[in-house]
């Protein structure tokens, strides 16, 4: 359209002095014996020599996991790792419950003395799961074909995974399952051949229907026929 456009700009030739976060990158899953590992960008835009802080602290209690002086290096932007002992993240107050994970929340933040133009990015949060126990599994076979035992292998190498097994007749006999509905209950996954459901009564059958239905337990059935 032939219109002239006059672009005028005004301010600082230079951009202000700003300290900030600008991404944190960890696991999104930690065990208590884990240890949290990470790495945190920080915006540095202020002068060479300068020092700051560094904190990482639990965003319930707003307890101070980690902490770090840096000194500015003169770069727009520096990129630190962290590591913490995955016990400072839990809380002492877990509840013995079924929930095998806790939300743990965290607080990232830079501590300045400076002149710095905005204080919204000096705090991060971000959070994981705490993984307060291991999955639980069974792996359930009145035959013990070796297809079961070889999931049950699967499962043994896996340290995710907490396993238990019955695998053959005389495994089978001994130790009839479930014996209660809280058998059930302490699981999260079973892996069975079909036919082990013969050796159920209704009682346990109801009691596996109710597993699944009503406590979102989790099932796979293994075709046992011959053919």
């Amino acid at each position: 359209a032939s219109i002239p456009v006059f672009a005028i700009g005004y301010g600082q030739e230079a951009e202000p002095n700003d300290l900030g976060i600008l991404a944190v990158e960890h696991s999104r899953s930690l065990f208590r014996s884990d240890s949290f590992q990470g790495t945190a960008t920080i915006k540095q835009r202020i002068p060479a020599g300068r020092q700051y802080r560094i904190e990482i602290r639990s965003g319930a209690q707003g307890q101070v996991l980690w902490s770090k002086t840096l000194e500015s290096d003169g770069a727009a932007s520096r990129t630190i790792e962290y590591r913490i002992p995955g016990e400072k993240l839990f809380s002492s107050q877990e509840s013995a419950s079924r929930s095998k994970a806790t939300p743990l929340d965290l607080q990232f933040e830079v501590i300045y003395d400076g002149q710095d133009a905005s204080q919204i990015n000096d705090t991060f949060d971000s959070s994981l799961w705490g993984i307060i126990r291991k999955n639980r599994v069974l792996v359930m076979d009145q035959r013990g074909r070796w297809e079961s035992r070889y999931v049950k292998n699967a499962f043994g190498r896996d340290s995710a995974w907490d396993l238990k097994s019955i695998l053959g007749p005389d495994e089978y006999q001994s130790n009839p399952f479930p014996k209660r509905r809280e058998d059930l209950i302490e699981l999260d996954l079973i892996v069975m051949a079909a036919d082990s459901l013969s050796g159920m009564n209704e009682t346990q059958l109801r009691w596996l229907a109710d597993y699944i239905a009503d406590l979102g337990g989790g099932l796979i059935l293994i075709d046992s026929g011959r053919d």
